[in-house]
């Protein structure tokens, strides 16, 4: 465990406060419709998309990553503060923007961080450790959110979400070393191509010796090409990203408002399934050392997608006994997710080349916003059912593509 992991954690602390307390601050304390507060959102997140990749070349081509962490961290904590003064929809729209911007800057470098700080064979090890700090975070945000909301205003909030984020730059000062050399992730590179080059040349000795036939599926699995294997890649990453989104951004609607539960309880629920998420990183440890990064990414989305199409039996319940077992299930979902994000991790310091580390946070955002728009006019025309069965569908396609890398 290292110990940039703590200096970052402040931020993702104020990172999941701020983004729940958004819309609030806009709806309520400003008196803002809900257009005004879907607009602001997508500010945040459109800016977020080409700032992930910004960030990740520059971070990659000059390896100032404690530069750009602590420059980064202090304009989006400067950001944050300055909505408290923010009046009219250009200024709120305006700052989403520039905190969306700048707050994609954590995500490529942390991978980068641990890609050139590690060897491949500690790589499990580093994704599980740090993604048990980050889901803590996660955790402690949304328990400060519920703590504080009653007793204070908005306003004191985002400050607090701003000093928070400054607290890292400070840390991330001190913590924070640069990778000496870019080595480790072209050296893991050249390893996957040549174990490819190995099977290709054996499959057809293979064929030449004894008359085998090998299907065009495994020839292109073991295509030489690794560009073939990196936009396989991040299509089952969007697919993955658009049908857990599509879930999670309308599960507090379809708790409060299709079964009746108390918003308090569905705080509680979405709790749970962050717990549900800590818990995987300890029932999924040494998964990725003892079988291959793809597999866990495989297993993950068709366990989901059998998980998401569960919901739409348990609909069909009393609504005390659905929300049981939807709690259960956002639970199990939390913990499969935790084998996607160690997965996940390990694969795209493998196959992405120099430069490209942003483009993961740019598909996962993009999968974000676009299923926050088609998820809503599901709902709006059809029903949660329908929701749920696009996600599962996205989940099972995902698991096709994930089939290639």
């Amino acid at each position: 465990m290292r110990a940039w992991y703590f200096a970052l954690f402040p931020r993702k602390i104020a990172a999941i406060l701020f983004s729940n307390l958004l819309p609030l601050y806009v709806a309520y304390s400003l008196g803002r419709g809900a257009v005004d507060v879907a607009i602001v959102a997508a500010s945040t997140g459109l800016t977020h998309i080409p700032g992930s990749f910004i960030w990740g070349y520059l971070a990659d081509k000059t390896r100032k990553c404690r530069f750009i962490t602590v420059s980064s961290i202090v304009m989006y904590s400067t950001f944050m503060i300055l909505f408290t003064g923010a009046k009219t929809l250009f200024d709120l729209v305006f700052l989403s923007m520039l905190v969306g911007f700048f707050g994609s800057a954590i995500p490529p470098i942390e991978d980068i961080l641990m890609a050139e700080g590690s060897s491949r064979d500690e790589w499990s090890e580093e994704a599980r450790s740090y993604g048990i700090i980050s889901e803590i975070g996660d955790l402690a945000g949304l328990a400060i959110g519920a703590l504080l909301l009653s007793l204070y205003e908005h306003t004191s909030l985002i400050y607090l979400c701003g000093y928070l984020a400054l607290s890292s730059s400070i840390a991330s000062l001190i913590l924070i070393e640069d990778p000496i050399f870019m080595v480790e992730r072209k050296i893991v590179h050249l390893e996957r191509s040549v174990s490819n080059v190995e099977k290709l040349s054996m499959i057809l000795e293979y064929q030449d010796l004894y008359g085998g036939y090998v299907s065009g599926y495994t020839h292109l699995k073991i295509a030489i090409d690794p560009s073939r294997s990196m936009a396989f890649f991040v299509a089952g990453v969007l697919a993955f990203t658009m049908a857990t989104d599509m879930v999670f951004t309308f599960i507090t609607i379809y708790l409060c408002g299709v079964l009746g539960v108390p918003q308090s309880v569905a705080f509680i629920i979405l709790l749970l399934n962050e717990v549900g998420s800590i818990l995987g990183y300890i029932v999924f440890r040494g998964v990725c050392r003892a079988y291959r990064s793809h597999e866990g990414l495989k297993n993950s989305a068709i366990i989901r997608a059998f998980l998401v199409f569960t919901f739409i039996p348990c609909s069909y319940l009393p609504h005390i006994a659905a929300s049981i077992l939807d709690t259960i299930i956002l639970i199990a979902i939390g913990v499969f997710y935790t084998l996607f994000a160690l997965s996940s991790r390990i694969v795209r310091m493998e196959i992405l080349p120099e430069g490209w580390m942003g483009l993961y946070a740019c598909v996962t955002k993009i999968g974000s916003i676009t299923s926050m728009v088609i998820g809503g006019l599901i709902i709006a025309q059809y029903s949660f059912n329908h929701l749920f069965m696009v996600a599962g569908i996205l989940f099972l396609a995902s698991y096709t593509l994930f089939n290639f890398i």
